[in-house]
């Protein structure tokens, strides 16, 4: 689940214009995908998802790296843990289209 989670998340970046490189660590491409949720959000109606989005990220990547990279002996993945990787995911994928859309779903819905 870690895995799927995190190669959606890496989807959701390209879509926001993410670069990052091969080799780059899970905390470098979480760092640069805070930084476009807080670019993309940072006025009008988006600022308010922002917050929630980047914890939620951080939160997807904190799993990712407990999961991939924890040594065996020192500790496992609890059931909790990936419940709430999941829920983060779910806290965090629509904000990330929204945020990607510009609001412009967002604005349209409020005209009506």
């Amino acid at each position: 689940m870690a895995q799927v989670l995190y190669r959606r998340l890496r989807r959701r970046g390209r879509r926001l214009s993410v670069r990052t490189y091969p080799g780059a660590t899970p905390y470098e491409f979480a760092g640069r995908m805070d930084e476009a949720v807080r670019r993309r959000s940072a006025e009008g109606l988006l600022k308010r998802l922002q917050r929630p989005a980047v914890d939620a990220l951080w939160q997807v990547v904190e799993y990712y790296v407990l999961v991939m990279y924890a040594r065996s002996g020192t500790g496992s993945v609890s059931v909790e843990d990936r419940r709430a990787a999941i829920r983060a995911w779910r806290r965090l994928s629509w904000r990330l289209w929204l945020i990607g859309t510009g609001g412009r779903s967002l604005a349209k819905r409020s005209k009506k």
